[in-house]
C-alpha cells in the first residue's frame, strides 16, 4: 500500500471576517521534527493570537493536536481531520491565527481551521513516502566517471564527495533499488570499488 505525504513545505494565507489564518505544511518523520517545526512557527509568529497544530506520523502511528487556546474541539481536531481526509501522513500542519476583532463562533472556527489546513495541504501537493538507503561508495579515480554514470541511471541522489587517496561518494537511493545498484557497480567496476549501506530512512519522492 502506497503511503503519501506533502510534496513540499509551504505557507498559505486565508482571511475570514478580518482574522488572518496562515497555514503551514511540513514533511516530518519524527515527533522531534514535528515539535521543531511547531516551535519554529511559534517563534516566527510570536505575536499571533493562536498557533494551532496537528501532526500524523507513520512511526508508532503517532497523532497529536493542540487547540492552543481556542475553544476545545474547534481548532486542532479540525486540522487533524483535514490531514486524515487527504490521506497523508508524516506531516505536520500549523495554522497561525491573528484575531481580527470579529468572533467567528464555534462553527466558524471549525470551518476556518479546516479550510486553512486543506488549503495548505493542497498547495503542498501529495507525493509518495519512500524508504531510502543512505550509502558510502569508495572507488579509484579511474572508475569515478563510470560510477557517476551508473549512479545517475539508478536515480542516485549524491550528497557529497571526497577526493583524497580515493574518491568517496555519499548518497541516497531508493532502498528497493540498492541491491541492483550494487550488482551493476560490481559487474562493471569489479576492482577497486566498495559500496556500504549506512542507514535506511523514510523520505518523500520529489
Amino acid at each position: 500500500m502506497e503511503i503519501f505525504t506533502v510534496k513540499q513545505d509551504v505557507s498559505i494565507e486565508y482571511t475570514e471576517k478580518k482574522s488572518l489564518f496562515i497555514g503551514h505544511a511540513f514533511f516530518v518523520t519524527e515527533e522531534s521534527e514535528a515539535m521543531a517545526a511547531i516551535a519554529s512557527v511559534k517563534k516566527q509568529h510570536a505575536e499571533a493570537t493562536h498557533n494551532v497544530w496537528a501532526y500524523s506520523l507513520r512511526k508508532f502511528s503517532a497523532q497529536r493536536f493542540s487547540d492552543d487556546g481556542e475553544p476545545q474541539g474547534t481548532a486542532g481536531m479540525p486540522v487533524l481531520s483535514a490531514i486524515k481526509k487527504y490521506g497523508i501522513c508524516d506531516v505536520c500542519i500549523v495554522v497561525t491565527r491573528y484575531f481580527g476583532g470579529i468572533l467567528l463562533g464555534a462553527g466558524g472556527l471549525v470551518r476556518a481551521y479546516t479550510k486553512t489546513a486543506a488549503m495548505a495541504i493542497e498547495a503542498a501537493g501529495k507525493t509518495p513516502v519512500v524508504l531510502m538507503s543512505r550509502f558510502r561508495l569508495v572507488c579509484g579515480y579511474d572508475l569515478y566517471n563510470t560510477v557517476c554514470r551508473i549512479a545517475a541511471s539508478f536515480g542516485v541522489e549524491t550528497e557529497s564527495s571526497e577526493f583524497l587517496e580515493k574518491v568517496t561518494v555519499f548518497g541516497r537511493i531508493e532502498a528497493a533499488r540498492f541491491e541492483a545498484f550494487g550488482a551493476a557497480l560490481t559487474e562493471v567496476c569489479y576492482r577497486d570499488m566498495e559500496l556500504t549501506e549506512l542507514s535506511r530512512e523514510c523520505s518523500r519522492l520529489l
